[in-house]
């Protein structure tokens, strides 16, 4: 999977377990996953996030952290899933109780 600068970033810091200030929403157009980690940010498409989220949980699972991750990265299936109209907004608003463009 080729990154842009800002992907690489905020994949980086996340396999190096600084997680506690990860966040993932959708963009106004909801045609991107924005996953934003402290003072970066970066969009990715459906497809990237779920590479995205390939790379982490297998980090992860390697080095034995997968399950402070897991909810995090089933999130960004989930909005995935949204971008790649799979499935409307309101079922994974619903599902995670969270208003998903904030």
């Amino acid at each position: 999977m080729e990154q842009t600068e800002f992907q690489r970033r905020v994949t980086d810091a996340i396999m190096e377990r600084e997680v506690s200030e990860v966040t993932a929403q959708l963009s106004d157009s909801e045609n991107l996953v924005i996953i934003e980690l402290k003072d970066t940010d970066a969009a990715f498409t459906g497809i990237e996030a779920r590479q995205f989220v390939a790379a982490i949980e297998q980090s992860a699972w390697r080095e034995g952290w997968e399950e402070e991750i897991e909810d995090f990265l089933q999130y960004v299936l989930d909005l995935a899933d949204v971008v790649e109209n799979k499935r409307p907004i309101e079922d994974v608003a619903e599902e995670w109780d969270v208003d998903v463009n904030s």
